[in-house]
């Protein structure tokens, strides 16, 4: 018989669970569209509802759901972003939904780049344009603050500039909420110590 493993009719005898995600996949009663971005937790794609409306899916990395503190941290991104309602905030659509293996949720769809591209691709902001968007973001973090939450990752590519300019502070995977139980050790460096 020799050996095996060149033959392209060979299968694993039990297949292995779904980890990535592509153009076409169904999760739940979203469609995924495209990939919009990756971070540390996972990936966010466009996906479009059953009903027709388009969303920013964010899906967590299929190797981190074995770590109960990673999905913990999850859950939790999910239950803060629902607690907050700003203009300046991208808002949460869904609560946490799991589909076979993977764990994820529907945020507000903003069209336009991060203020990281904004930057790379045109340089500093003229005066004008980084007062209105330092405006913008403090604006969304008080009202984070006044609902007890701190973002602790506040930097260029977690701000979304819409089509109309306007800043949108997303990703808060590592917000802190009041007194919840703290995910992290006190000594731990979180975010991007940079900014």
């Amino acid at each position: 018989p020799g050996d095996r493993s060149q033959d392209p009719l060979r299968q694993d005898p039990a297949p292995r669970p779904r980890a990535v995600s592509e153009p076409g996949q169904f999760l739940g009663d979203y469609t995924l569209v495209g990939l919009l971005g990756k971070g540390a937790m996972g990936e966010v794609w466009l996906a479009e509802h059953q009903r027709g409306e388009r969303v920013a899916l964010k899906l967590m990395s299929g190797e981190l759901e074995a770590e109960s503190q990673a999905t913990a941290r999850f859950a939790r991104e999910i239950e803060i972003l629902a607690g907050l309602d700003h203009p300046g905030i991208a808002c949460a659509r869904s609560g946490l939904e799991r589909a076979g293996d993977r764990l994820y949720y529907a945020m507000e769809l903003v069209l336009g780049r991060n203020l990281a591209a904004v930057l790379d691709a045109g340089g500093p902001l003229d005066p004008v344009q980084a007062t209105t968007l330092t405006r913008d973001v403090l604006g969304a973090l008080q009202a984070a603050h006044e609902a007890g939450v701190v973002h602790r990752d506040v930097k260029p590519s977690n701000v979304l500039l819409d089509r109309r300019g306007r800043a949108r502070l997303t990703d808060f995977g590592l917000a802190r909420a009041g007194n919840r139980s703290r995910l992290t050790m006190d000594a731990a460096v979180l975010g991007t110590p940079a900014y």
